[in-house]
């Protein structure tokens, strides 16, 4: 009598919409203000296009997190990769000073999170006036 190896099952890849619901769960739970972005076009009756976002490329999800902006544009898995736009509009948000990401997985924005947790942890104390000025910054009193 032969025994035969069991197959080992293959548990379905989540989708995209799956991905960002459990990232904008995760970026809500470490206190973030989030954005899902919907982008495209829908075909009116008179068949011209009307577009849902008009910024080129821009990421699925905006945030801001302990006052530094996040885009997360998040992709179902590893091998899908980014058109050149979403890419330039991720370029642009670092130029801008502040994190950009394509993602695959919560475990991808945990780690540039904590990024951002050991950027803000490396910055000098607020200044002592901070406070004294509604945290507007620098005082405007004249002598």
């Amino acid at each position: 009598m032969k025994i035969r190896k069991a197959k080992a099952a293959k548990l379905p890849t989540p989708s995209e919409a799956d991905i960002q619901r459990q990232i904008i769960q995760y970026l809500e739970l470490r206190g973030a203000l989030v954005n899902r972005i919907n982008s495209g076009a829908i075909k009116t009756e008179h068949g011209s296009y009307v577009r849902f976002n008009s910024q080129p490329g821009c990421s699925d999800i905006l945030a801001c997190y302990r006052g530094r902006f996040v885009a997360v544009e998040v992709k179902r898995d590893s091998k899908t990769k980014p058109r050149q736009e979403q890419i330039d509009y991720l370029e642009s948000v670092r130029r801008a000073g502040g994190f950009g990401l394509v993602a695959w997985s919560v475990e991808m924005v945990e780690v540039l999170l904590n990024s951002v947790d050991w950027v803000e942890s490396t910055l000098p104390a607020t200044p002592t006036n901070y406070k004294k000025n509604n945290g507007m910054g620098a005082s405007d009193e004249r002598a």
